[in-house]
């Protein structure tokens, strides 16, 4: 059995541009990434929930879209989703902290409502310096039936602590269909 290596096979996936379908011999479905991100920054992350900003596409694909900081998926299908968050901490004096919580809603067209296993926390600790940068990570699957709106929620849960921000190009959310 020979190998094929995986940028000969999947050209459409490694960076050739083309955002046309995908299709594998089990039949056609597009398996072209989706990204967006914060390019903005500066969102302040308050003790009030709040939509964490999305405002630009970094790969496209013509099965979502973004719009006022939610993505909408097209097409029925499960989804890898995937996220990572970025903040700095600000006007602080020397070992100041703060946590703030992050997770995914999502919109069948009745209302938003939490995915399971999308929530994150970032622990953020001041020493020293003006900003503080902390970023983390989650990976989910969504099962997906159609015109899908998903939305990045926060909250820092605590009214103490110290002022903490979005930082500018560094949070952003992929998505892919897997299925």
């Amino acid at each position: 059995m020979a190998i094929t290596s995986e940028q000969v096979a999947h050209n459409e996936l490694v960076g050739s541009g083309v955002t046309t379908l995908h299709s594998h011999s089990g039949g056609g479905a597009d398996f072209m990434p989706f990204k967006v991100y914060d390019n903005t920054g500066e969102q302040q992350i308050l003790n009030t929930t709040a939509t964490f900003n999305m405002d630009s596409t970094e790969i496209a694909d013509t099965n979502y879209s973004l719009a006022s900081d939610e993505i909408t998926i097209v097409a029925a299908g499960t989804y890898m989703v995937s996220y990572t968050i970025a903040i700095e901490q600000y006007n602080t004096s020397g070992g100041t902290r703060a946590m703030t919580n992050y997770w995914i809603e999502s919109d069948d067209g009745g209302s938003y409502s939490e995915v399971r296993g999308s929530f994150l926390a970032i622990y953020g600790r001041e020493t020293c310096i003006d900003e503080h940068g902390g970023n983390s990570a989650t990976f989910l699957i969504v099962h997906d039936n159609g015109n899908k709106k998903l939305r990045i929620r926060c909250q820092k849960p605590l009214s103490t602590g110290t002022n903490v921000d979005s930082m500018a190009g560094k949070s952003s959310v992929s998505i892919i269909k897997i299925a």
